[in-house]
C-alpha cells in the first residue's frame, strides 16, 4: 500500500512526544522514578495539533514532518475524521498512486476544523503545521481555502505568492467528480510540471 494522507501511525505519534522531551510519559517502567539517574526534562511546548480528537491527531502526526509539497483543500479534516471511504477519497488516493512522489513529497494539513459543530478556520494550526512541512510549493484545491489564504487575491488557476511559499490553485477535487475530464488533465498537467527533480 502506497502513502496515504488518511491512514493511521501510532508509533510516529509515539516518537513525537518523545522528540519534544515528553519521554516520561513513556518511560521504561523497570525504572524506578526516585532512580537518581533519572533526570526530567521539561517538556517542550506541545504541537497544536496534538490538542485535537485522537481519531485525527493520529493520522496528523505522518503529516508533521518537511516535504517538498503541502496539499490543501476545504474537506480535509473531515476526511480525517470519517473512517469511511468516499469518491474524494478514491481520487485523492489515485492521484498520489499515478505521481509516485514518495511519501517524503508530499503532506497534507488541515486549514479548517470542528470546533462543536462549526467548521471553522484555524490559522494558528495551519501555520504550525507549514513552519514544520516547510514546502517548496502549496497545492490548493478549491476556492474556499484559496480565499482564506489570499482574501484579497482573485482565484484563478494560477500561481500566488503566500508567505514566502509559492501557492499554486487548483480545481477543488469535488469539481473532478465524477469525471470532469477537462479539469482532472488541468490538475495532472499541472501537477507534472512541477513534479521534484530526482
Amino acid at each position: 500500500m502506497g502513502y496515504s494522507p488518511f491512514s493511521v501511525n501510532n508509533s510516529l505519534e509515539v516518537n513525537l512526544y518523545k522528540q519534544l522531551g515528553i519521554n516520561f510519559i513513556f518511560a521504561d517502567p523497570k525504572i524506578k522514578k526516585t532512580d537518581s539517574k533519572v533526570i526530567k526534562q521539561p517538556p517542550n511546548s506541545t504541537p497544536l495539533f496534538f490538542k485535537l480528537p485522537s481519531s485525527v491527531r493520529t493520522k496528523l502526526v505522518q503529516q508533521y514532518r518537511p516535504a517538498y509539497s503541502l496539499w490543501i483543500y476545504f474537506e480535509y479534516y473531515q476526511d480525517l475524521l470519517d473512517t469511511r471511504v468516499n469518491p474524494r477519497k478514491e481520487l485523492i488516493l489515485k492521484i498520489l498512486k499515478a505521481l509516485s512522489w514518495g511519501k517524503q513529497r508530499i503532506s497534507f494539513w488541515p486549514l479548517f476544523r470542528f470546533k462543536g459543530r462549526e467548521y471553522i478556520k484555524d490559522e494558528a494550526l495551519f501555520n504550525e503545521g507549514l513552519k514544520e512541512i516547510q514546502p517548496v510549493y502549496i497545492f490548493c484545491f478549491g476556492q474556499k481555502c484559496f480565499n482564506e489564504l489570499l482574501p484579497e487575491k482573485k482565484f484563478s488557476y494560477t500561481s500566488f505568492q503566500y508567505q514566502d511559499k509559492m501557492l499554486i490553485t487548483l480545481p477543488d477535487f469535488n469539481d473532478l467528480l465524477p469525471d470532469n475530464k477537462k479539469l482532472k488533465n488541468l490538475v495532472w498537467n499541472t501537477l507534472l510540471r512541477f513534479s521534484p527533480k530526482h
